[in-house]
């Protein structure tokens, strides 16, 4: 990266960092630091932790795992205050987290930086309108100061209208556009999803093979070119047609947020009472990147660990690491207020406020070069 072109990332970078802290602060958040060492890695079947070992002053040697989310750590603490709502309504934190076996360059580096934030009493409807307040606060106040002013529309409203990405002009006048999966199949993929998922009595997520609602995805997947063999899981059909055909087509214009995802992705997500073959995950995608991950959290510690035994198995069966359940983290359920929360990619925030191509481009020293030698 030319040097003078280095200097003015770093300095937007540190200004939206700035800028992410003022925004909570000012909303009455607590700012938390949680460990990034642990001792159990969550449960997700398609993600791979980085594994660390350390040793005590004498000698003795401990098997951990660099947090991929700082998501059980910051749900142990919630449990743990739970009753000091007064004092304690809303968290955040900033920091490093990593993942194993993922692609390097373009959106990802096995280390990157992640904001996640929990809201007590709150759906994932508010952090819906977090995201919207907050983008438009460091688009407006960072991008502006640093990286050209985004172009307003007439009028004189103080949210920035229009913002430049890559060729891009996206609007980001809220409300921004609200999808749900249901929508967006039946938009772009032309899929009648309910009809594909069948009946609306499922079993517990994560079990990767629910019978009816994998062979209808296969016969979808092949009726769309698509090859679908016995080995695949209900996620591996769902993505086919997803990402070619879905994913590739939203926050194009203007940011979109992608709500009500199957239950079998429903993750650590609780499931919509109207209708649990959906649950209330939501991912926000502007200029075509995937930016932020959240949930109506589920709080019911027997429906999770159901689902981190299911997650458990499917790992088994892909072959990969199977590791222990934090038992910690279900006994912290247990104490669980009703909240939400949502995960969101700074790298790629960064990457869409100073119209960079790439992810290497917004950190100093990402993977390719640090270990270009090796």
């Amino acid at each position: 990266m030319h040097r003078m072109k280095t200097v003015k990332v770093l300095r937007a970078r540190a200004q939206i960092l700035r800028g992410i802290r003022e925004f909570f602060w000012a909303r009455g958040f607590l700012e938390v630091e949680t460990p990034v060492m642990l001792a159990h890695p969550s449960q997700e079947p398609y993600l791979e932790p980085l594994r660390t070992t350390f040793h005590d002053e004498r000698g003795r040697s401990f098997d951990g795992f660099l947090r991929m989310s700082p998501e059980f750590s910051l749900k142990k603490l919630i449990a743990s205050v739970s009753s000091l709502k007064s004092q304690v309504s809303s968290l955040f934190e900033i920091g490093p987290v990593f993942r194993d076996g993922e692609p390097w360059g373009t959106t990802h580096n096995p280390e990157f930086t992640m904001l996640e934030w929990y809201r007590l009493g709150a759906t994932y409807r508010d952090l819906m309108e977090d995201c919207e307040a907050l983008v438009n606060k460091l688009a407006q106040d960072v991008g502006a100061a640093l990286c050209g002013r985004p172009r307003r529309g007439r009028g004189h409203s103080p949210a920035p209208t229009f913002l430049s990405y890559q060729g891009q002009s996206i609007t980001l006048t809220p409300p921004w556009e609200r999808l749900t999966m249901r929508e967006a199949w039946k938009r772009y993929a032309k899929l009648d999803l309910d009809h594909l998922l069948g009946s609306t009595k499922w079993p517990t997520p994560g079990v990767g093979h629910f019978r009816g609602a994998c062979a209808a995805m296969a016969r979808a997947c092949r009726a769309k070119g698509h090859t679908a063999t016995k080995e695949d899981t209900f996620d591996d059909l769902f993505f086919k047609i997803h990402l070619t055909e879905v994913e590739p087509k939203l926050g194009r214009t203007q940011p979109t947020f992608l709500t009500d995802w199957p239950s079998q992705m429903a993750a650590l997500a609780r499931k919509k009472s109207s209708d649990p073959r959906y649950a209330e995950r939501v991912e926000l995608y502007i200029g075509g990147l995937e930016i932020a991950n959240g949930f109506s959290e589920l709080t019911d510690a027997d429906e999770q660990l159901a689902r981190f035994r299911a997650d458990q198995r499917l790992r088994r069966k892909l072959g990969k690491s199977v590791y222990p359940i934090d038992k910690d983290f279900i006994v912290a359920l247990r104490h669980m207020p009703p909240c939400a929360g949502i995960a969101l990619g700074v790298d790629r925030l960064v990457m869409l406020l100073v119209d960079a191509a790439t992810i290497d481009e917004v950190r100093w020293l990402p993977a390719r070069r640090l270990f270009s030698s090796s």
